[in-house]
């Protein structure tokens, strides 16, 4: 009995404690909620957005843009580096939550080249 609580303990604080013991700083403690506003591919290989409102993701972004998102190859965030192929992930998970008109949560860190460093984002259900 007290392994199976044991192991639902450490389950949910992966899930619900990551953003924070990986350190994201945006001015809401670790996440922003919204809608996506719009979302540039460049060819680059990186990718930007915003949320409806043009609230801020990050205290402080590249450029003095806190209200946009940026992932871009090789990119640190306090998640780990961004790769290729995670940020294809992210972009079809912007898109579909984009097309479905699905709230998402955005974890960033501060000063990206252009924006806020995004390194997660959830899809709200």
């Amino acid at each position: 009995m007290k392994l199976k609580t044991i192991r639902r303990f450490a389950i949910v604080t992966v899930f619900v404690a990551s953003p924070v013991v990986f350190g994201w700083n945006p001015p809401t403690g670790g996440l922003v909620t919204g809608q996506i506003a719009w979302i540039q591919v460049a060819a680059t290989g990186g990718i930007h957005f915003a949320l409806v409102g043009a609230p801020a993701i990050c205290a402080v972004g590249g450029s003095g843009n806190s209200a946009i998102g940026e992932l871009l190859p090789g990119q640190s965030t306090a998640g780990g580096v961004n790769t290729a192929d995670g940020i294809r992930a992210v972009l079809s998970s912007l898109t579909s939550a984009k097309l479905a008109g699905k709230r998402i949560k955005v974890y960033a860190d501060n000063y990206g080249v252009w924006g806020c460093k995004v390194g997660a984002i959830d899809v709200d259900p």
